[in-house]
């Protein structure tokens, strides 16, 4: 069960808030939630409490925290063919896990570099990217736009 204010992420709709409880008058039991996109504070919708698509909170401070000073040390996804890889991406994916949307980024960005990345993964990296990003900017209350440079500055900070 949520509360309103919290932040949630919703199967193939990202993050939004949970803004209002529409509850039943008699019994109290929470019926839908009113969620807010933080992207477009005036987009809102309405979902049923018990939709399988409400996924779970957002990870605290001291989680996100955690997981990005994990990243140095988070292996990449290995595969013997593109076929398996892009299946272990889209497992990945729809894990809806930081670290497994780390090693998304970081299989890709890797590949990249190498000169082997396939065109489907540069698009499960934006997408892996895009959820990260987004939850690093609401939880640590940073500006979606200065999210990489937080990152990659407490990652250099681990290291040393």
């Amino acid at each position: 069960m949520y509360a309103a204010g919290d932040y949630i992420i919703l199967e193939k709709n990202g993050i939004w808030q949970v803004s209002e409880l529409d509850t039943d008058a008699k019994s109290g039991e929470v019926l839908y939630y009113i969620l807010k996109n933080p992207r477009e504070p005036d987009k809102t919708k309405s979902i049923r409490a018990d939709s399988k698509t409400l996924l779970r909170k957002l990870a605290s401070k001291e989680d996100l925290t955690d997981i990005l000073s994990r990243i140095p040390y988070t292996r990449t996804i290995q595969a013997p063919n593109n076929k398996i890889r892009e299946e272990l991406y889209e497992t990945a994916m729809k894990s809806y896990d930081e670290l497994e949307w780390i090693r998304v980024i970081k299989t890709a960005y890797l590949r990249k570099e190498e000169g082997k990345q396939m065109p489907f993964e540069e698009e499960y990296s934006r997408q892996a990217k895009d959820y990260l990003h987004w939850e690093v900017s609401v939880v640590m209350d940073i500006p979606f736009n200065h999210v990489e440079d937080y990152i990659a500055a407490s990652i250099a900070d681990d290291l040393w």
